[in-house]
């Protein structure tokens, strides 16, 4: 499944949400309707289409130009942030309650009382599941120890701190396996892998999957998806499109605002919903991927993470990026990640001349230790201030600054 995109299909994909932003435009200016209608396209692809829409003369270009300032000029208040609060590079977007709903019932519907449900990566899924599978043996394998900590399991099923794409998984029977993974080829491949090795023979994988017009080439990465299906024992047997609908996360909500749009629809984010079906025999040890090169930590309930295998650049420990700090975008294709050194959860990235140094500052001031007085003293200062920022920006109270814990 390869994650190359061409610039042919760049174009193509640019074609695609203009002609369907034109067709949008026919009925209604309204911006939030106009997303709804682009099958999971970025707010922000669709903005840029509107501009050159607006462009156009008659009445196609007036409706555009309509359509854009309703969506700039919009003011909302975002929800508060709810704990523990995500990073960005977690790639954690939560389903909407009739998303949940929707795949809870269709768990019930392909399992049996005292069968094993299992839940990869879907916290929010498996909470809910206490009330409405109560009656399953309910099973989450998340990688962030945080969100495990924060369920309270009070008897209902078991959780256990895995990252799927590399560490040991349990051995388990499941009937129905549920995967939300981030949306990029060698994590989906990654999820899907871990769910057969889980699966008792005939039981069922729900997966989501990016949807026709969330980036270019989705339907190819799709089709050559299916096809490497029978190497995992697997077997497509449906797709629901555009049934899976997220929340927008507050790291969404400040990339989008540093981009223009302040006020995005809060669920416009939809997938699609795979339906696999495990027929084959168990595959055998499954590919591990590369260890993550990025450290977390957490400073009064704010998740950081450094990289020290970033590359030296500019002038300072802790230098600016982009204008105003915060990344306009979340997708990995944005080039200027690979410079990033230290990543707030409020999108903002950080550019260093020394990120080892800059990773021992944030490590001791995660363990609550002060730093050395000079330079050091003057960073840790700086990470005091951008988590205070970010726990005003996250709707947290005003507190001290206690130690830390690693993520």
């Amino acid at each position: 499944m390869s994650s190359y995109v061409s610039p042919e299909h760049d174009s193509r994909f640019a074609e695609r949400l203009r002609e369907r932003c034109t067709a949008a435009l026919s009925s209604s200016t309204d911006f939030a309707a106009l997303v709804e209608s682009l099958e999971g396209a970025d707010p922000l692809a669709a903005l840029d289409t509107l501009r050159g829409l607006g462009e156009a003369d008659g009445e196609l270009g007036e409706r555009a130009a309509r359509a854009q300032r309703q969506a700039l000029d919009a003011d909302c208040t975002q929800p508060a942030s709810t704990l523990p609060i995500v990073h960005p590079l977690d790639f954690h977007w939560r389903f909407t309650t009739a998303t949940i709903e929707h795949l809870l019932g269709l768990a019930t519907e392909k399992s049996s009382p005292g069968e094993t449900v299992l839940f990869l990566g879907t916290p929010s899924l498996f909470a809910a599941a206490a009330d409405l599978l109560a009656d399953r043996h309910c099973v989450l394998l998340d990688r962030d120890q945080r969100v495990v900590d924060a369920l309270g399991l009070e008897g209902h099923g078991e959780a256990h701190v895995v990252d799927l794409l590399l560490g040991p998984l349990p051995d388990l029977q499941a009937s129905v396996c549920i995967c939300d993974p981030p949306w990029y080829p060698d994590a989906i491949a990654g999820f899907t892998g871990a769910g057969a090795r889980m699966l008792a023979e005939g039981g069922l994988l729900l997966l989501s999957f990016p949807a026709e017009l969330t980036r270019p080439a989705v339907d190819l990465e799709r089709d050559g998806y299916l096809q490497a299906l029978g190497e995992e024992g697997l077997a497509s047997v449906g797709r629901e499109a555009l049934t899976c609908r997220y929340e927008t996360p507050p790291f969404e909500y400040a990339a989008m605002a540093a981009a223009g749009l302040s006020c995005p629809p809060p669920d416009w984010r939809r997938g699609d919903l795979l339906s696999l079906r495990r027929t084959g025999p168990p595959p055998g040890p499954r590919p591990m991927a590369e260890e993550s090169p990025w450290a977390g930590f957490v400073v009064d309930q704010i998740p950081l993470r450094v990289r020290v295998s970033a590359p030296a650049m500019g002038s300072e420990l802790l230098g600016g990026l982009v204008p105003g700090d915060v990344l306009p975008s979340v997708s990995r294709r944005v080039p200027v990640r690979d410079q990033v050194a230290l990543w707030s959860s409020r999108n903002r990235i950080f550019s260093s001349t020394e990120p080892e140094r800059l990773g021992a500052i944030l490590a001791n001031l995660a363990a609550g230790e002060e730093p050395p007085v000079g330079v050091e003293a003057q960073v840790a200062e700086q990470l005091r201030e951008l988590v205070r920022r970010e726990r005003r920006e996250h709707g947290l109270r005003e507190t001290g600054l206690p130690a830390g814990t690693e993520a």
